[in-house]
């Protein structure tokens, strides 16, 4: 390289025509456009470059924001640092000048009392770039300095190079929740990141499903474009590919994630937030986030339950911002002061009157220049004025005076500011203010000079409107700005703020939804308020986070309730109130009374309106709210009402007869049961059917479940692997595979095949973990049967109870009584079998009943054990072959073969049975399917066999191997 192409100034290095920059020799990185405006200034050294003379030198006829080259000056003075940053001078409203031997910057943003925290991120940082992911959570109230201290952090990261950055805001919504806005936030500001082809080569590889959500990068339409190559988004597969991502972006240096204000996150960015923290691998990540302090509900109960399991695994470090001593207090006001020096009697006066809050101090220190009460006298600055009634209590004032000497047109932009957020981007608010983009820029630009606002990177929008983003230095301006607005000057300006951003996004408007949602309902714009509550919980509900989804729905649905009764509204209710029974059941469950109340208010809907579907839809919600509940003889009504509905929509016959053959199957009508059920699964219609509660599966496993009682067991076991296989291949939906799992492990336990029943409640219950949903807790019953555990058996039927489930209580605690027996507590195993008993003479749920007969005989004979054979020995046996006898006769009236053979094999297990025993036991075994192997019909030629030849047998087991079965 000739000398005269090497422009050197102090220790650096800048070739123009190779496009480098080094320091002492060491390459400094830039991004490319960044570089070409530092090539272009040191061109021309101390000769003013306009910002048009930039534009067109760098960008050549691309239209760019002033913004954009501010980010691009800021990133050359972080690339030079502290030795050459001031080579570029800013002249405000007109360019910049480069010089070779500037003088330093005598003005500098105070930064005091903070060294200890500042030094203890650095310390973590090293720990992250050891490979041991930190979190760090940085607390105090509004004004405390959190954010200060993480942007000096993060300056100081960026000086150095030494890691990746990104950040997000967490906004508070008022009611309007957008899952994962924080981390689509964190992604979207990635775009200016040097390596911004890294970035999105990472996206594209590791995290498809965030990128298809990022319409501002390269690669986000494309992936749009070919959803079907996009793998379906779920709550487990979207933590994976996230988790992903930021493993893959640290693996090289650390990545800093910096999220502020996580007291307004929603349930889906917390729980990703746990994922990142908490696994184990190690990766180079430093996760630091800002909080308010909060206060105790349901609505910050998640984070709260997120830091507690931090702190207890040792995963989460605190830096808690405390109030700032005198002595800090006469620091700040030194450097903010210079050149003159200060009283210590101010400083003393202040720390009194703020407690050191710096927030308070900053807006005071404001206050007393403004009014002169601070002045300087014989060369220092002194208090002249009296201080009382200027106290922190009244901070808001103190913050609305300051903005007093404001000029109304630049205070207009900070009240429309106000309105967009405590974060914004300069597009959502130049229309609402009338001015253009570059001149609103202008003036923000003033205001972070004025330590108003604060820069906050560059926002695009998918319709390439690229515009800057600041954000207010204390988000309590924020909220002083909002609250003196008149109730018109708000709903005018979100009026505008919204139609703004609708505008920017186009056809992506569904990405801000939970954002325009909350601008057009507060600017009473009512129609399009509840729509876009409509399209976030849409949005919200494709991610499976329906805890969002719900807000959001319920918000749409009190703002149709204020609207004037149509056709059209009832319409639009009738909806919702159908999205948010899906979404409801999901969360919490078909037994919950939130689930009964919605489907009862869509019925009434669909009736007012004439539209039988929905009517339906809303019988077939109450249908399965009540049969969960065990309110059986309510169910069949529903079940009848269902029939009488379905004659006018022949499509929905699927569903009439699936509700009454479940329900006669549960009052222990195995043939009417077959009868309404056979025709369900036949149905052409059926297949057509997608509810949330998946239909078909559970009529599929109620006739499984019936042909096996019937003793068809090869019909049986055929039913039941065609359900899971149609769940596993039809939907891919993996809420449905879990309900077919959760369902067949029920019917596994039913047959007595421990084995098969373990297979699937395992399965249903990592699908379940996996993606978040609240499932009955029959897996985990049936799960606890399978491994002998009778304490997993109980707390599954009380954690069934505690969600209001009753239906199948009988076979829970029939389930529970074997594995008693098996560990000998006869006791609590007949106490199991007295409730099972009690439960089902309330509720009417019989198709178990034969079965706890015969379990009641069992424990009857187990207490006999051991004893000799005395009159109580002998009423006790006597009061057993009774209820065996019981057994029989509600299995024979039933048709239920199984239980009628089981019954039949205890009695001639039993001292003293019978003489006709054995031949009542060949007849059932003779009635019965032998197409399939059994433990029952094994047990019986052993009874066969033993009668040709020494007579009886003795059994005391009350179980049935399940390894005989061939499924």
């Amino acid at each position: 390289m000739s000398a005269h192409q090497t422009i050197r100034f102090g220790e650096f290095e800048l070739d123009p025509e190779g496009g480098s920059l080094r320091k002492r020799g060491v390459p400094c990185t830039l991004r490319a456009k960044t570089l070409a405006v530092l090539c272009h200034l040191a061109s021309h050294p101390g000769r003013l470059v306009t910002h048009e003379e930039l534009k067109r030198a760098v960008w050549r006829g691309v239209s760019v924001s002033r913004t954009v080259l501010r980010v691009c000056i800021r990133e050359i003075r972080a690339a030079l640092g502290d030795d050459g940053a001031n080579c570029v001078v800013t002249v405000p409203g007109r360019g910049h000048r480069f010089v070779r031997d500037p003088d330093r910057d005598a003005f500098a943003r105070p930064f005091v009392g903070r060294e200890a925290e500042l030094a203890r991120l650095h310390e973590v940082l090293a720990l992250s770039d050891r490979g041991l992911r930190q979190v760090v959570l940085v607390l105090g109230d509004a004004g405390s300095g959190k954010s200060r201290l993480v942007e000096r952090f993060l300056d100081d990261v960026r000086n150095t190079g030494r890691a990746r950055i990104a950040t997000g805001q967490c906004l508070e919504l008022h009611g309007g929740l957008e899952a994962y806005a924080p981390l689509l936030d964190l992604l979207g500001r990635l775009r200016g990141d040097a390596d911004r082809d890294g970035v999105e080569s990472a996206l594209t590889e590791w995290a498809p499903s965030w990128l298809a959500q990022l319409p501002g990068f390269a690669g986000a339409a494309t992936v749009a474009e070919r959803s079907e190559d996009v793998p379906r988004q779920t709550p487990g597969r979207m933590l994976r590919e996230l988790t992903g991502l930021f493993e893959a972006l640290a693996a090289n240096r650390p990545l800093v994630l910096v999220l502020e204000d996580v007291q307004w996150n929603d349930a889906s960015t917390i729980d990703a937030i746990a994922h990142l923290a908490q696994r184990d691998v190690l990766a180079r990540l430093l996760i630091v986030c800002t909080r308010r302090p909060i206060d105790p509900g349901p609505s910050t109960e998640p984070l709260r339950l997120l830091e507690k399991s931090l702190h207890e695994r040792g995963r989460c470090e605190q830096i808690r911002m405390h109030a700032l001593g005198e002595n800090h207090v006469q620091t700040y006001l030194t450097a903010r002061l210079a050149p003159h020096c200060v009283d210590h009697g101010v400083a003393h006066a202040l720390h009194r009157s703020t407690g050191g809050h710096p927030l308070f101090l900053v807006a005071m220190t404001e206050h007393l220049l403004v009014t002169r009460a601070l002045a300087v006298v014989d060369g220092k600055w002194c208090i002249v004025k009296r201080l009382e009634g200027v106290i922190p209590d009244a901070v808001e004032t103190v913050v609305a005076t300051s903005l007093q000497r404001v000029p109304p047109s630049r205070r207009r932009i900070l009240e429309a500011a106000s309105v967009a957020g405590a974060a914004f981007p300069v597009a959502a608010i130049s229309a609402a203010v009338g001015l253009s983009i570059d001149a609103t820029e202008d003036v923000c630009e003033e205001f972070v000079e004025s330590g108003r606002l604060l820069r906050a990177g560059i926002e695009t929008w998918p319709d390439g409107s690229m515009s800057g983003r600041y954000q207010f230095s204390h988000a309590l301006h924020a909220e002083v700005l909002y609250r003196r607005l008149s109730d018109s000057a708000r709903a005018r300006l979100h009026l505008a703020v919204g139609e703004a951003i609708a505008a920017g996004h186009g056809e992506h408007v569904a990405t801000v939804a939970a954002l325009l949602a909350r601008h057009f309902t507060l600017a009473g714009d009512i129609e399009r308020g509840w729509q876009f509550h409509r399209k976030a919980a849409r949005s919200a509900a494709k991610r499976f986070a329906s805890h969002e989804a719900i807000a959001h729905l319920e918000a749409a649905l009190a703002l149709l309730r204020t609207l004037p009764d149509s056709e059209a509204h009832t319409l639009a209710e009738l909806r919702c109130t159908l999205h948010l029974c899906e979404n409801l059941a999901t969360v919490g469950g078909f037994a919950s009374d939130a689930v009964r109340v919605v489907h009862e208010r869509a019925r009434d809907l669909g009736g007012r309106v004439a539209l039988v579907p929905a009517q339906i839809v809303g019988v077939a919600g109450l249908f399965a709210h009540h049969s969960l509940r065990g309110e059986i003889s309510i169910a069949r009504g529903l079940a009848e009402q269902l029939a009488v509905l379905a004659a006018a929509e022949p499509a929905f016959s699927t569903m009439a007869h699936g509700s009454l053959g479940s329900i006669l199957f549960n009052l222990g009508d195995l043939a009417g049961a077959r009868a309404h059920l056979e025709q369900a699964v036949a149905d052409p219609n059926a297949p057509k059917l997608r509810l949330t509660l998946d239909s078909l599966t559970t009529y599929r496993c109620f006739l499984a479940l019936t042909l096996l009682l019937q003793g068809d067991l090869r019909q049986a076991a055929k039913g039941i692997d065609v359900m899971v296989d149609d769940a596993a291949t039809l939907h891919r939906d993996p809420f449905r595979l879990a309900h077919a799992h959760s369902i067949a492990a029920q019917f596994h336990a039913t047959a007595g095949d421990r084995l098969a029943t373990g297979r699937h409640a395992e399965l249903a219950i990592a699908l379940a973990d996996e993606h978040a949903f609240t499932l009955n807790a029959s897996a985990t019953i049936v799960r606890g049967w399978a491994g002998r555990d009778a304490n997993a058996v109980r707390r599954g039927i009380e954690d069934d109870a505690r969600i209001g489930n009753r239906l199948s209580r009988p076979l829970y605690e029939a389930l529970l009584a074997e594995t008693l027996l098996e560990q000998g507590d006869v006791e609590a195993a007949t106490s199991a079998i007295d409730r099972a008993l009690l439960v089902a003479a309330e509720t009417g749920e019989e198709h178990h009943l034969a079965e706890l007969h015969r379990l009641r005989g069992e424990c009857l004979l187990r207490g006999t054990n051991g004893e000799r054979y005395t009159t109580e020995v002998e009423g006790k046996t006597a009061a057993a072959h009774a209820s065996f006898g019981q057994a029989l006769s509600v299995a024979r009236r039933q048709g239920a073969r199984l239980f009628e053979l089981r019954a039949a094999i205890s009695v001639c297990s039993a001292p003293r049975r019978p003489r006709s025993s054995i031949a009542r036991l060949r007849k059932i075994h003779d009635a019965f399917d032998k197409s399939r192997k059994c433990p029952e019909l094994s047990a019986a030629h052993g009874f066969f066999e033993a009668d040709s030849t020494v007579g009886r047998p003795v059994s005391d087991s009350a179980s049935h191997c399940p390894t005989a079965y061939e499924w």
